[in-house]
């Protein structure tokens, strides 16, 4: 089906075709769709199917063995990441017979269908197969659509489906290890446990061949594949079995389904012994070692700031196990209640946390050897029970140990002198935010230290200039600022409010600007201002991500004491990377981040900043400035993503993790 032929519609689409040992038919087709199309060839063959490294406008890339879908798909979502502008990536196979027209089809209605879902991660089309011409349905799936466009699908094939260069950022890209088999299923749960939706729609239709014939036994439709892919199918259910992530539903029936063909295929189906014999083979290899050699353990994996932007967003959760000692809902409620609430159900919580970690070191003792444990800040707070340690040093035996935190949880008693001595004991390695943290450590310990600065990956992707050019668009009628924290935070920003009270009078009668203070959090900021326009937003990760983007200035006030002074700078690092200027106060770490080539530093005692000695400009000027001359602000903010890009970049720390694993994998 073409695309409906709405004027402008086009979009910047990259095609990635993974090739292995194509037809003379196969091969025509990709040449085909190589002449229409920008996008990148992956060749599994072990002999090249083309020459050189184009065909058409498309890049080509001939490996000459077969690394396995999941891997060729990668290779190409890399290079178009990397060396396109691509928005939008559609994955085809070789044998699928699609309209020239296809990719393009396929990302309208991509586009279309986000307007009404906006969490929309993957866009499937209507498979018919090659032979019979009829549509695939699932036998276990009823249909429900949600628009004439749209039906929602829990896991969806690759071939033919479309998504997004922010979506690729933040699911990430396919599971190597893998190899071939519900490679494409896995990212889709993987998604969906991100929070968003896949689907298909009818709109678009390709041809394809699942499995290479088919069969019908008792009225019901038989899929038959090579022998080789019930090695990978059995070994893959197994291991995805034992992710939380992956529908139970889907363990269950596939489990069944695995059962039932152990006993009838050698009976029913051609080969079926040598599909018997790679069955057997899968089971072995899937009930050998747990595939993940890395566990972390933090307050909540998906809630806790530290623990997801200094951890939990470098680690799919195919490559580790997340050990959330609060779920999401003990987490939002706990930190939903009062001071009253929390000395009220403090002792509970205390044998919740304590109950729940021991169950995870138990399994973890179970079933872990030769990997990594990372436990964040105190997996316990305050005491950590004997029994605790015991099975901490048990696995410290067998494992590489790593603590990570980003605070001075010593200042704020959220572990005891004992336990912090324990901790820089044990662990092989001891990643801290700051060089304050690090001298924190006992000096018989300071060799095991590195220093690593939180930061955030979820605005890779993001057009600068894009996001410049919006800012603009307000900076004439209104400068918006943005100070994102959790309510701890709130008796910070609470003092400096008079201050901006006072730039938004100024800022009004100097040039009829408004101001306004975007505060997300998980609760208001509650301040009378006469100008100043307080606008609560409740934290989300999106929320946040959005009102960042959006807003012109960034702000971090904080008083001038010992646990303050442990602060990593992240909300700072967090503005720099959208290319916001920021002003903050001259207080730790933040001393070593802020310059006045992009920013304010404010000394917390006399309200003035410290980038001069002679330099007398409070919170309130340094708003003004910032709010008056846009030539000033533009250069003041790409010095602060070039900042960002140089010492604290995403990738960098993924860089630091990924090597970090890498030496507890190939010995301590």
């Amino acid at each position: 089906m073409a695309n409906p032929g709405i004027e402008g519609s086009a979009h910047n689409v990259a095609v990635v075709i993974v090739l292995y040992n194509p037809s003379d038919e196969e091969t025509a087709n990709v040449r085909r769709l190589s002449e229409a199309h920008t996008g990148v060839i992956v060749d599994n063959s072990p002999e090249p199917a083309f020459g050189g490294d184009h065909l058409g406008r498309m890049h080509y890339v001939s490996l000459q063995e077969n690394v396995g879908v999941a891997k060729a798909q990668n290779i190409g979502s890399r290079y178009v990441l990397d060396h396109t502008e691509a928005t939008h990536i559609v994955f085809l196979d070789q044998d699928s017979t699609v309209a020239t027209s296809y990719p393009q089809d396929i990302a309208y209605y991509f586009e279309k269908i986000k307007h009404d879902f906006p969490r929309l991660a993957f866009l499937g089309p209507s498979t018919e197969n090659k032979e019979t011409g009829k549509e695939y349905k699932s036998v276990i799936h009823k249909d429900h659509a949600l628009s004439d466009d749209f039906i929602p699908r829990r896991e969806l094939i690759s071939s033919g489906g479309c998504t997004t260069r922010e979506v690729l950022a933040d699911v990430g890209l396919n599971d190597e290890r893998l190899f071939i088999d519900y490679v494409d299923f896995e990212w889709c749960w993987r998604a969906r446990s991100k929070g968003y939706i896949c689907g298909f729609t009818p709109n678009v239709t390709i041809k394809h061949m699942v499995g290479q014939k088919t069969i019908y036994v008792c009225g019901y439709t038989i899929i038959i594949s090579s022998p080789v892919r019930y090695y990978y199918q059995f070994r893959n259910h197994l291991w995805l079995s034992r992710r939380g992530y992956v529908p139970l539903q889907w363990k269950i029936n596939h489990g069944i389904k695995n059962l039932a063909r152990l006993i009838y295929f050698p009976i029913l189906v051609k080969y079926g012994g040598k599909c018997w014999k790679n069955m057997v083979r899968g089971l072995a290899a899937g009930l050998g070692p747990l595939m993940k050699t890395i566990s972390i353990y933090v307050e909540n994996a998906r809630l806790t700031p530290s623990a997801y932007y200094r951890l939990t967003q470098y680690f799919q959760p195919s490559e580790a196990r997340l050990h959330s000692a609060l779920p999401d809902c003990v987490y939002r409620w706990w930190h939903g209640l009062g001071k009253t609430g929390r000395r009220v159900f403090s002792i509970p919580l205390y044998v919740f946390y304590v109950l729940r970690t021991l169950a995870f070191l138990i399994e973890d003792n179970l079933s872990m050897s030769n990997g990594m444990v990372i436990l964040a800040r105190a997996i316990v707070p305050r005491r950590l029970p004997s029994l605790h340690k015991y099975l901490i040093r048990r696995l410290a035996k067998r494992n590489k140990l790593v603590w990570d935190f980003d605070d001075n949880i010593l200042a704020n008693r959220r572990i005891s002198p004992a336990d912090f001595y324990f901790h820089s004991r044990y662990s092989d390695t001891i990643v801290v935010s700051t060089d304050i943290l690090m001298s924190l450590i006992d000096k018989k310990f300071v060799h095991k230290v590195k220093i690593l600065p939180t930061t955030d990956g979820d605005f890779l992707g993001y057009d600068t200039q894009k996001v410049l050019s919006q800012r603009q668009s307000l900076y004439d009628e209104e400068i918006r600022l943005v100070w994102v924290a959790t309510a701890l935070g709130l008796e910070y920003i609470q003092p400096i409010v008079p201050s901006l009270d006072d730039a938004a009078k100024a800022l009004r009668e100097l040039n009829g600007k408004k101001l306004s203070l975007h505060v997300v959090c998980n609760k208001p900021l509650l301040a009378e201002t006469s100008c100043l326009e307080i606008v609560n937003i409740l934290w989300d990760r999106d929320v946040a991500k959005k009102e960042i983007t959006n807003s012109h200035i960034g702000l971090m006030p904080l008083p001038d004491n010992e646990f303050t002074r442990g602060k990593g700078g992240f909300k700072l690092i967090q503005y720099m990377s959208t290319a916001m200027p920021v002003i903050a106060s001259a207080v730790g770490f933040n001393n070593q981040i802020v310059t006045k080539d992009f920013g304010y530093l404010i000394n917390p005692s006399n309200d003035q900043t410290t980038n001069s000695p002679n330099d007398q400009t409070t919170w309130k000027d340094a708003v003004i400035e910032l709010a008056s001359d846009w030539e000033r602000y533009a250069r003041m903010a790409k010095n602060a993503k070039d900042c960002y890009d140089k010492h604290f970049s995403y990738d960098k720390n993924k860089e630091f993790w990924e090597q970090l694993t890498c030496l507890s994998q190939n010995g301590r």
